[in-house]
C-alpha cells in the first residue's frame, strides 16, 4: 500500500480492523527479493499490544451481557539475562519457542495467545475461573518442561522453570482491560522474583505461599475451632 492507496481503503471501509506497518523505504530497485524489509520490532510489539487489549475489551464486553469469569495469564523466562550470558541466544530462542508451544497446547479455540514483549506472552481465557486458571497454569508449567526436553536438551542444562503471573475478573464489574493487563504484569513480575520459575495471582502471594497459610488455617481450625 502507498499512503494514498491505505487513506482510501480506510475511508471505505470505515469499520474495518485492518493495520498497516512501515517497511523500510520502496526505492529498492534491483534488491534482492527474497530480502525482507525489517518490521521495527518496538513499533510491532505496541501494535500487536493494542490489539490484543482491544480483544480483551470485546470479551468482557460479551461476558458483561451474559455473566461469567475472564482470566488473562502472563507468561515469561526467569532471569532472561543469565539465561542469554549463560546459554547463548540460541538456547534462549528455544526456550522461547517452548513456552509459546506450551501456551497454544493449553489453549482452545475460544482463547486468545499474544506475544507483548520480547519472550513474554499472554493468554486470554473467556470463561476460565481463577481456579481453573490456576490449575491450567500448573500444567503449562509441566508441558514448558517436557517442551524444553524435546526441543534442545543438547543446547539447555538445567534450564529454569516458566514464570506464571494470573490475574481474574468478573467484566460485569467494569474493569479496563488496561487494569486486566496491568494486574497481569503485577504477577508476573512478582513470580519472576522468586529464585525459581513460580505461579503469582495478582494481588497475592504465590501459588504455594497461598497453599501453605490455606493449610495453616486449616489445621488451626480443626484444633481451636472457628472463633480462634
Amino acid at each position: 500500500f502507498c499512503p494514498d492507496r491505505w487513506q482510501n481503503f480506510c475511508r471505505d471501509y470505515a469499520e474495518s480492523r485492518w493495520c498497516v506497518l512501515p517497511v523500510g523505504s520502496t526505492d529498492q530497485q534491483g534488491a534482492d527479493a527474497s530480502v525482507q524489509p525489517e518490521v521495527p520490532t518496538q513499533m510491532a510489539n505496541v501494535l500487536i499490544s493494542r490489539l490484543f487489549m482491544d480483544q480483551i475489551q470485546r470479551e468482557m464486553l460479551r461476558f458483561s451481557r451474559s455473566g461469567g469469569d475472564l482470566s488473562l495469564v502472563y507468561a515469561d523466562l526467569p532471569k532472561r539475562g543469565e539465561v542469554l550470558n549463560q546459554m547463548g541466544r540460541a538456547a534462549l530462542d528455544q526456550l522461547d519457542a517452548a513456552l509459546a508451544a506450551s501456551l497454544r497446547e493449553h489453549s482452545e479455540a475460544c482463547d486468545s495467545i499474544s506475544h507483548v514483549a520480547e519472550g513474554r506472552y499472554a493468554l486470554l481465557l473467556p470463561g476460565v475461573s481463577q481456579l481453573r486458571a490456576r490449575l491450567l497454569a500448573d500444567q503449562i508449567q509441566k508441558t514448558f518442561t517436557h517442551q524444553v526436553a524435546l526441543r534442545a536438551e543438547a543446547l539447555i542444562k538445567d534450564a529454569p522453570a516458566c514464570a506464571l503471573g494470573i490475574a481474574c475478573i468478573n467484566p460485569g464489574n467494569g474493569t479496563s482491560a488496561q487494569f486486566l493487563m496491568n494486574q497481569a504484569e503485577d504477577a508476573l513480575q512478582n513470580a519472576l522474583q522468586q529464585d525459581r520459575g513460580h505461579i503469582c495471582l495478582a494481588g497475592g502471594a504465590s501459588l504455594e505461599e497461598r497453599a501453605s497459610l490455606v493449610h495453616s488455617s486449616e489445621k488451626r481450625f480443626l484444633f481451636f475451632g472457628r472463633n480462634n
